[in-house]
């Protein structure tokens, strides 16, 4: 898992990109599943989840992201969260 300023960076990079995507309502930071304290993952967004099957390749969201820490490559988990229709009021 990531520290919250490594899915911060991830953002910052991947942003613009992922906000392109089939779909995309919104970009975020989540907590992990809970089961280790500040591990984070980066939260994609959507209206509605579909089956990658109905989706074209560049609107899956990957569920690794790889980011340069340290001179290392580490990976950025992603989370895709289903928010139904948003309408702006």
């Amino acid at each position: 898992m990531s520290t919250y300023a490594q899915c911060k960076a991830a953002l910052d990079q991947y942003e613009s990109d992922l906000a392109r995507r089939a779909n995309v309502v919104g970009l975020g930071i989540v907590e992990a599943d809970g089961t280790a304290p500040d591990e984070y993952r980066l939260a994609v967004y959507v209206d509605r989840k579909r089956p990658p099957a109905e989706l074209a390749e560049k609107d899956i969201v990957p569920g690794k992201l790889p980011m340069i820490c340290k001179g290392k490559t580490i990976f950025i988990d992603t989370v895709v969260i289903e928010l139904g229709p948003v309408t702006l009021q």
